[in-house]
């Protein structure tokens, strides 16, 4: 769907553990999963800093991508 509407975009993906609750809960804080992504855009992006950027998410990955947003330097 997304490569089709916007042809010559590239696309990635970003995941992290997501089971919050229950006897196999992980322990994971908002900072550092946001400085992971953070550091794997500057990874990913070193030939194509000026390029824009969309970013989609919902839930705690909306969470993640404004603390980026407004951590960025």
């Amino acid at each position: 769907m997304l490569p089709a509407a916007v042809p010559n975009s590239r696309i990635l993906r970003f995941g992290y553990e997501s089971q919050w609750l229950g006897k196999d809960a992980i322990q994971q804080r908002l900072s550092s999963v946001a400085e992971q992504l953070l550091r794997g855009l500057m990874e990913s992006r070193k030939e194509c800093q000026s390029r824009p950027m969309v970013f989609i998410g919902h839930c705690f990955g909306g969470i993640i991508i404004e603390k980026v947003l407004r951590n960025i330097d």
